[in-house]
């Protein structure tokens, strides 16, 4: 079974990189959906550097590192 039984763990929050009931959606909406869906992704991997990055940058200043 291996991973199986931590399948309902998580659920994507767009499944198959669709919208909820677009399912059998013409091209042009399941094309949309994952442009969104990719952009989000990224929104939230820049965030997330973004956030990082002041994290660190902050605790190198208060340590007396940063130049």
């Amino acid at each position: 079974k291996g991973l199986e039984h931590f399948s309902d763990f998580w659920h994507a929050p767009l499944p198959d990189y669709s919208f909820k009931g677009w399912g059998k959606a013409p091209f042009l909406h399941s094309a949309f959906a994952y442009i969104v869906s990719a952009a989000v992704g990224v929104a939230i991997v820049v965030a997330l550097a973004y956030l990082l990055g002041k994290l660190l940058a902050k605790k190198e200043k208060d340590n007396g590192v940063l130049n």
